[in-house]
């Protein structure tokens, strides 16, 4: 485990309260984790022209530190496998992610509106990165 004196310092950049939520493949079961002023959530409106003419896309970027808000990274697999979550998250294609706190979700109906929520971005790609000494320093998420 990494000690502060090896954690790269992401107060800077890691400043905004965002909600993510995870769903367990093949279950209606559903995770809500809060970080406080403790990750990035940036989505913007893209247009490219092209020979079929003007398409859109908003690409988006989320950014949570190892330890943020004092939770720390599972792999999926063990995630869904985990009877008491507390204190740890996970991130996987298909998760969403609001700013702010965001609401309680119980339900695949409370799910599916989720993505009516300004500002709502789900996961297409995640990937963990590592420092050199091998540990997660951060976890990113691309999505729309």
């Amino acid at each position: 485990m990494r000690t502060d004196k090896t954690l790269p310092n992401y107060a800077a950049v890691c400043r905004q309260t965002v909600t993510l939520y995870n769903k367990t493949p093949g279950r209606d079961e559903f995770h809500k984790t809060v970080f406080n002023a403790s990750a990035f959530l940036e989505s913007r409106k893209v247009f490219q022209e092209g020979r079929t003419g003007v398409t859109a896309a908003n690409p988006a970027l989320l950014v949570i530190p190892q330890g943020a808000d004092g939770q720390l990274y599972a792999d999926p697999g063990l995630f869904d496998a985990m009877g008491d979550k507390t204190g740890f998250f996970t991130l996987r294609h298909g998760d969403k992610a609001v700013p702010g706190i965001g609401r309680d979700v119980a339900t695949l109906t409370d799910w599916t509106a989720l993505n009516k929520l300004p500002g709502t971005v789900t996961v297409t790609a995640a990937d963990v990165k590592r420092g050199l000494d091998g540990e997660v320093a951060h976890i990113e998420g691309g999505g729309n």
